[in-house]
């Protein structure tokens, strides 16, 4: 059976990865690829965030633990559901520690476009594409986690459960809980 999201953990992890390690050199050159009336400090405010995204994705990542699948209640769902339910709380937890860096970022992005030109503005909105991209995921696995059985009762226990607002590492708590490996 397939698992969406440890697909979207895949392409999530080896986009940041690819996006951050390589790609990256038009961020540097800006200030030549960019309309003449394009503020200095804004081409360096940009160039500063795009670095601290990296960074702090790095850290992100880090801060993944296994999660303790013992705290979880006892819900009836299959391998898919048990995976639409822990994507659902890993990329929210993803999304939250890297959100003021991100959305700094698109502030940003959103200037800098304004003096790009087209080959300049494609980088840019490649780059946007993988910075941002995560939340249309966040939304669309929303919408999978609300089709889920679950009462509201037990939205509500594992919505309070630190455990889960916390980053973790998605494969390992989906096999654990589904007995596979």
């Amino acid at each position: 059976m397939k698992l969406i999201p440890s697909v979207f953990g895949i392409f999530f992890s080896l986009a940041s990865s690819f996006v951050f390690s390589s790609g990256l050199e038009f961020v540097d050159e800006l200030g030549v690829k960019l309309d003449k009336k394009a503020p200095q400090s804004l081409i360096l405010e940009y160039q500063s965030t795009v670095s601290a995204i990296s960074e702090k994705i790095k850290s992100c990542d880090k801060l993944e633990t296994l999660l303790p699948v013992e705290k979880l209640p006892q819900l009836n769902l299959n391998k898919q559901q048990i995976g639409f339910l822990l994507g659902y709380f890993h990329f929210h937890a993803d999304f939250n520690c890297s959100k003021e860096e991100v959305s700094y970022y698109a502030y940003l992005s959103y200037g800098i476009k304004q003096y790009a030109n087209n080959e300049t503005l494609k980088n840019i909105t490649d780059l946007d594409d993988s910075v941002l991209g995560i939340q249309k995921e966040i939304w669309r696995i929303s919408e999978e986690y609300l089709k889920l059985p679950l009462s509201r009762e037990q939205r509500d226990q594992l919505e309070r459960l630190d455990v889960l607002q916390k980053p973790f590492k998605l494969f390992e708590a989906i096999d654990s809980l589904t007995g596979t490996r």
